[in-house]
């Protein structure tokens, strides 16, 4: 009963089992988001910046093209990490609050920092059994 159930699932999810798909998102200062990943796996931070390096990404008010902003938290992966890694979804605000403060200095008409985040989706421990179990039952 047990194999039938796993050449089942082998069935199902053959394609998907192959495949890894990374996510990038940009969420604007002030904004939310949601990051999820399929059922049976969990979501892995790879990598984030919270700051600004590109005047055409959220750059409603202020002038788009100032970069005076442009300092960043390149280990804001790690606030990320703690936030997010190992769960199914992940609400993340892109704020000083949740992200820590960028700017050395904050001045009017500067156009809002963004957080820029990589994440992948990984298979929890019981999928990544069922997937092994799979290749040996195929070969």
């Amino acid at each position: 009963m047990l194999l039938k159930a796993i050449f089942l699932k082998c069935i199902i999810d053959n394609d998907a089992d192959f495949s890894r798909e990374d996510h990038e998102v940009v969420i604007c200062e002030g904004t939310s988001m949601q990051l999820t990943c399929p059922e049976g796996q969990t979501l892995q931070v790879i990598s984030a910046m919270w700051g600004r390096n590109d005047s055409s990404i959220c750059s409603r008010g202020g002038n788009g093209n100032n970069l005076d902003r442009r300092v960043a938290f390149d280990n804001v992966a790690n606030n990320l990490r703690q936030l997010c890694d190992n769960r199914t979804q992940c609400d993340v605000t892109a704020d000083v609050t949740t992200l820590g403060d960028p700017r050395t200095a904050s001045s009017n008409g500067n156009p809002p920092i963004y957080l820029l985040a990589n994440y992948t989706c990984k298979r929890n421990s019981l999928s990544s059994l069922l997937l092994h179990l799979c290749l040996q039952v195929s070969m």
